[in-house]
């Protein structure tokens, strides 16, 4: 597990490993109202090259921890976002990762209402419904996280 993640017999907040990051300002601007933040430990949020690799039970493995660590930290909606939302995605690691490694997709997938591991945020994650900007962050090794916020505009 990421080191990064944990407090002494709690799970930190995102503002709490973006605190401990030193990450006064994101490398994304954002705007509109802020919905939701959450984070997740990098070996949850793979790209798309290690994800292709996985065999089928790793896969629904993972996406039922990032179901999980998401409603703990943000919970199910009851309904979705009426207005088109804007997702921002960090990846604070020691090595960046490709833009184009599709990290991101995993807990996209869990703010639809159309899967049964999702959180209800999102009709759909096509552009018509959602923008996503994605960026890497510098950490320490052993420190890393990625951190999403979710926006209605």
């Amino acid at each position: 597990m990421t080191r990064g993640l944990r407090a002494p017999g709690r799970v930190m907040t995102a503002s709490e490993m973006l605190a401990a990051a030193d990450a006064a300002e994101l490398p994304i601007e954002a705007s509109g109202i802020l919905v939701v933040r959450w984070v997740l430990p990098l070996h949850l949020c793979p790209g798309i090259n290690r994800y292709a690799e996985m065999s089928p039970r790793s896969r629904q493995g993972l996406k039922l921890e990032v179901a999980q660590r998401m409603f703990v930290q943000i919970h199910r909606r009851a309904k979705p976002l009426a207005g088109k939302a804007f997702l921002r995605a960090v990846r604070f690691s020691s090595r960046a990762s490709d833009h184009d490694s599709a990290w991101t997709k995993v807990a996209v997938d869990r703010l639809l209402t159309k899967n049964k591991l999702g959180l209800g945020f999102l009709i759909d994650d096509g552009p018509k419904y959602l923008d996503i900007s994605a960026a890497c962050a510098p950490a320490k090794r052993g420190h890393g996280f990625c951190y999403f916020d979710l926006w209605e505009r």
